[in-house]
């Protein structure tokens, strides 16, 4: 794994591997009057850190308290979890179910067996389903265009229909004009004295 070359082990990191892994009782408080003493042993520290980097394996991503985004490796060996955000180990702990050290390494064993094959199980899937998504997206996109053509369809229905009603109008309109001019020629013919 290259990316680990120039990884920066923060303090944090470098303190938690003395406590969790050497036994060392040095905290972040007293890390920077410490390390005067330990110079050599802090490089060493890196040096294992950055082995241990190289063989341990990706899990997943996520957050991790202040960091939005945080690369979670297991490194099978020592039971440890890395925590990597924007190229800084950032922390680490031990792998802990509870158990001890034989039953946490098999129940490790045993969700990351579990994990990889949910991964491959879907893997399957979205494989299997490909097919019939791009089936179905060909469908729903011929579907839009059979509404877009029956959508202008109805439209020309509407303008024909307006149409219709408008001559219809016109035609009322004109039998009223007739009807109208009826009345009048005939209630001038027989009140003829008033029609004068």
């Amino acid at each position: 794994m290259e990316e680990f070359k120039n990884i920066n082990i923060t303090k944090h990191a470098i303190v938690r591997y003395f406590n969790r892994v050497r036994g060392v009782m040095v905290t972040d408080i007293n890390y920077d009057g410490w390390k005067n003493t330990h110079q050599d042993d802090i490089e060493e520290v890196k040096r294992e850190l950055q082995g241990l980097l190289l063989t341990a394996e990706y899990i997943t991503t996520g957050t991790y308290g202040i960091h939005k985004k945080a690369s979670y490796y297991i490194q099978k060996e020592t039971m440890l979890t890395f925590v990597i955000s924007e190229n800084n180990l950032v922390t680490l702990y031990k792998v802990d179910y509870g158990l001890d050290l034989i039953g946490n390494k098999e129940m490790l064993e045993v969700l990351i067996n579990n994990y990889k094959r949910l991964l491959e199980e879907e893997e399957n899937l979205q494989k299997k389903n490909q097919k019939e998504k791009q089936s179905l997206e060909y469908q729903e996109k011929m579907l839009g265009f059979a509404i877009q053509e029956a959508e202008a369809e109805v439209q020309k229905l509407r303008a024909k229909k307006k149409e219709i009603e408008s001559k219809r109008t016109t035609l009322r309109t004109s039998e009223q004009s007739i009807a109208s001019k009826i009345n009048t020629a005939r209630e001038k013919i027989i009140l003829s004295k008033k029609a004068l």
